[in-house]
């Protein structure tokens, strides 16, 4: 019986492949588009904050001016009742009183800046307000300083006129020849003192000198003609006419 040859190759199983597609590829697209549209919403919130900071930062330097404004007016209105209102304006205070009431003047009004900057809400509301304050305590001390100097002036011209009449006066009213010369030479001390504060020149105060005791002089040899002593008068004349000035002669 004829033998049937066996075939010995054998049949692989065939695997195929696909070319250039992956099954993650779809995945990974999704992915992506999530990220995007997630970094969109992130910048889109990123702009609406930052919008709504620059809004309320506007709002905020509105709020601040006006309440600085106000506060500018607060300033002022006190500023103007500390110096020139009719009740209590330093503008009223005369003589050497200015340098009596001066501190106290000054002490009031920073008080008052001081506490109306301390109210404030807010630290740079406080610091752009004490910029404004500054300048107004500024100010409102110059007033007071510059009041005062006026007054201590005329006080001084005023003051300095009535110790040379009283010293006058004393000399006459004693009619004596030692306290004449030593009213004479009080008045000295007095002009020289007075023409050094006022920074006068030594011609100026030489005349200054030479009118008060030509006054003095004169008027005790009026004294002396008035109660009949005509001797007395004209020896003392002869001793004092060199330091009378022309007019008085």
């Amino acid at each position: 019986m004829p033998t049937i040859p066996s075939s010995r190759r054998q049949v692989g199983k065939k695997v195929f492949t696909s070319q250039g597609v992956s099954s993650k590829a779809p995945v990974e697209q999704h992915n992506l588009e999530a990220v995007a549209q997630l970094a969109g919403i992130v910048d889109k919130g990123l702009r609406q904050s930052d919008a709504r900071e620059r809004l309320q930062s506007i709002e905020r330097n509105k709020a601040e001016d006006v309440e600085l404004n106000a506060l500018e007016t607060r300033f002022r209105d006190k500023q103007m009742e500390l110096t020139h209102s009719e009740e209590r304006g330093f503008r009223n205070v005369q003589g050497i009183n200015t340098t009596k009431e001066l501190d106290a003047y000054n002490l009031e009004y920073n008080s008052f800046v001081n506490k109306e900057i301390a109210s404030l809400g807010s630290e740079s509301l406080r610091a752009k307000a004490a910029a404004i304050g500054d300048s107004f305590v500024l100010d409102a001390d110059k007033f007071f300083n510059d009041h005062t100097y006026r007054e201590m002036r005329k006080y001084d011209d005023a003051q300095t006129q009535t110790n040379l009449k009283s010293i006058q006066d004393y000399a006459v009213l004693h009619y004596d020849t030692r306290k004449i010369g030593e009213s004479l030479q009080r008045q000295k001390n007095i002009i020289e003192k007075y023409t050094e504060r006022k920074g006068m020149s030594p011609a100026q105060t030489k005349e200054m000198k030479l009118n008060a005791s030509s006054s003095l002089n004169h008027a005790v040899i009026s004294r002396a003609l008035h109660n009949g002593e005509y001797g007395l008068a004209k020896e003392y004349y002869k001793q004092t006419k060199d330091n009378m000035n022309r007019e008085t002669i």
